[in-house]
């Protein structure tokens, strides 16, 4: 249209130069002649307002050109914002439907998901390119008259806040898919942290490894060999470390040795504190779990809010399986600690029970020492130059000795007595050492014990401390009765010694007798046949009686002999007296 304004325009040109040409050959005709003055003059006047017309005609159609062209140029402009508002209308068009399909098919790995992000960034800087070249083309179009910006800034104000709205729909897009994102990958991490945790757990109460195995480890735990776990691979410990170090075992190298309950109560009161340490600090992370799940939780409220309904159920699921698996765990957890620790009590009350019979022991090799090293101190009350001193003397040492014997004799009982308490706690540790479906072979439980083949330091320490403590105590045994034997021997001959003096008692009595009978006979005496007779039967007596005391007095020494140890039993004055007599 303008092109054809243009043309008129220049045609309306055209005639004014061609007026112009008329007044010039109008002039040059005047000069010829023909006409009369007044027809001229009128013809003259007639033309030069025709050419004044035309001549304003010419400027009016300039100034008329001047402002279409303007006008044209506000078309266009108005054209253009049309296209550009239609422009960014597809382009939010698009990315709704971009937003739209998203959601409905939003990956399920975290990889892909932030693939999706990367590839919206992408396209939202794709997009920020378009508005800026679409607001530039338009800041090009500067040169709008006054008049018209009444018109033309409604305009652009409505295509920038199309492209806004485009803006602002990107950018809530992207701050909800990268919100998404973000709770998809702390999500991920929380559950691989309590997956880790449950297949600690179930590594932790599976007890795949052995007694060896173990004993091994915490023996070389207890001297500081091991320190990483490259080191375990010296012990001969084969073992995929690499997957139990990362959130998987809550002990950390303490709890890479999984053993079952028996196992590990059969490797020692160390073995068992070890598995109940890192069943404990399992059970711990178990325990503070719940704050992980409260994250999960929240991360998957989070997720939802771009997810698809059946992602929405996977994820409720998957967060549901967790919840259980860690709630078995805990009860797996916590019953075996409780086994170990009734295994730790056991072993607590052998242990205790060792020292006490140790101590045991020790007190009855003081009181052997006490028993052999003991000094006669009894004593007669009548003076030694007093007659009945020595007897005296002999049953107060015979007392004396009764009392010693007594003593060896509670000792020797209780020492027999605790024989059954070692022997229980031979029973238990052989319990601890014989696991289920095995069998050891021997008659007593200390052959057993004996029989055990086993590589734990503190079970071989064990064995050691119970042979030890069964040899001290035969010994003692031994000790004891060898002692009560010769304190009885001792008793025995103070026994004899008095059942010797004893006897001296009647053979007095005989001699009173017969030096009674000798005088009344010398009385009777009537001839010298008489005196001979009597004298004969006086010597035969007294031979009789000397021999008879002979055999006593041997006897007497010999048994005093054996009993010097007393000062105060002495048979010279009874012997004296006796010869006296």
């Amino acid at each position: 249209m303008l092109n054809r304004f243009e043309e008129l325009v220049g045609t309306s040109a055209e005639h004014s130069d061609l007026a112009d040409k008329l007044l010039t050959m109008f002039d040059r005709l005047t000069d010829e002649g023909g006409l009369s003055p007044e027809e001229l003059t009128e013809r003259k006047t007639q033309m030069a307002s025709l050419i004044n017309r035309m001549r304003d005609m010419k400027a009016d159609l300039g100034m008329i050109m001047e402002k279409a062209e303007q006008t044209v140029e506000n078309l266009e402009y108005l054209a253009d914002t049309a296209r550009e508002k239609l422009r960014a209308k597809n382009v939010k068009v698009v990315f709704e439907q971009t937003v739209e399909q998203d959601l409905e098919t939003l990956p399920n790995d975290l990889e892909s998901l932030k693939k999706l992000l990367s590839d919206r960034e992408a396209m939202v800087a794709r997009m920020a390119q378009e508005r800026e070249a679409s607001l530039q083309a338009m800041l090009q179009r500067g040169g709008v008259q006054a008049e018209q910006v009444d018109l033309i800034a409604p305009v652009d104000t409505e295509l920038r806040a199309n492209w806004a709205e485009v803006d602002r729909i990107a950018e809530a897009s992207l701050a909800s898919l990268r919100q998404a994102t973000e709770a998809y990958e702390e999500f991920e991490d929380i559950r691989h942290k309590l997956s880790n945790l449950v297949a600690g757990s179930n590594y932790v109460v599976s007890g795949t490894s052995d007694v060896a195995t173990l004993g091994t480890f915490v023996s070389a735990m207890g001297e500081g060999n091991i320190e990483n776990y490259e080191e375990l691979s010296e012990l001969g410990i084969e073992l995929d470390t690499s997957s139990l170090a990362n959130y998987t075992i809550a002990g950390g190298l303490s709890g890479l040795i999984s053993v079952s309950v028996e196992s590990a109560a059969a490797a020692g009161l160390n073995a068992v504190k070890n598995q109940a340490s890192a069943a404990k600090a399992q059970l711990d992370a178990l325990l503070a779990a719940e704050e992980d799940l409260n994250i999960l939780r929240m991360a998957a409220e989070k997720m939802k809010g771009r997810a698809a309904t059946q992602r929405a159920v996977e994820l409720n699921s998957t967060i549901e399986k967790l919840e259980l698996e860690i709630s078995h765990s805990r009860l797996n957890i916590s019953d075996r600690l409780d086994k170990l620790h009734n295994a730790e009590v056991s072993w607590t009350e052998l242990y205790s029970k060792l020292s006490s019979y140790e101590e045991f022991l020790q007190t009855q090799e003081d009181n052997l020492t006490d028993a052999v090293s003991v000094a006669p101190k009894a004593n007669s009350e009548i003076e030694p130059s007093q007659s009945g001193a020595t007897v005296a003397a002999a049953k107060a040492a015979l007392q004396e000795v009764s009392m010693w014997s007594s003593t060896t004799k509670s000792h020797e009982a209780e020492l027999n007595k605790s024989t059954v308490n070692l022997s229980e706690m031979q029973r238990i540790l052989l319990d601890f050492v014989t696991l289920p479906g095995s069998e050891i072979s021997g008659e007593t439980f200390l052959d057993k014990l004996s029989n055990v083949k086993t590589t734990s330091r503190e079970i071989m320490k064990v064995q050691t401390t119970i042979r030890s403590l069964e040899s001290r105590k035969m010994a003692l045994k031994s000790a004891f009765s060898t002692h009560l034997d010769s304190v009885n021997e001792v008793k025995g001959r103070i026994e004899h010694f008095l059942d010797l003096v004893d006897e001296f008692e009647p053979f007095l009595d005989q001699l009173e007798t017969h030096a009674g009978q000798m005088v009344k006979s010398v009385a009777m005496v009537d001839s010298q046949k008489s005196l001979e007779r009597f004298r004969n039967e006086h010597n035969n007596k007294m031979s009789l009686l000397s021999e008879n005391w002979k055999a006593k007095q041997e006897a007497l020494k010999e048994v005093a002999s054996t009993i010097s140890a007393w000062d105060c039993i002495k048979v010279g004055p009874l012997f004296d007296m006796a010869n006296q007599t």
